[in-house]
């Protein structure tokens, strides 16, 4: 998002060099800030909700059911989560060499997953 100092200064830049309103600068804008509005006088701040936290997999009704999966399809390439003795749940995937596992406490993974039980 664009603040309002920015939004003030590119709008007049864009007046000084072609003029208001005209479509070079609308083109101009809209390709320099997808997330902006172009109007005739300048810029304008738009207001883009922030993507919705992940919603559960409605095909599995628990996080267990899910994770059976994943763990399931893990031959083919898919990340799966394996629980350990202590309790966590560890990410099996590809990483680089020396680089630590990935581990996680099942209500991370039930925030992550968007699952409550």
């Amino acid at each position: 998002m664009i603040c309002g100092t920015t939004n003030r200064l590119f709008g007049l830049l864009i007046r000084r060099l072609v003029g208001p309103g005209t479509f070079v600068a609308a083109a101009f804008l809209a390709a320099a800030f997808p997330g902006a509005a172009v109007f005739a006088n300048g810029l304008e701040e738009t207001r883009m909700p922030y993507p919705a936290p992940r919603r559960a997999d409605p095909r599995f009704d628990t996080l267990d059911a899910y994770l059976a999966f994943l763990r399931q399809n893990g031959p083919m390439g898919l990340a799966w989560y394996r629980l350990r003795d202590d309790g966590l749940y560890e990410r099996i995937a590809r990483r680089p060499r020396g680089t630590p596992p990935e581990l996680f406490t099942r209500q991370e993974l039930l925030d992550r997953f968007g699952y409550t039980r």
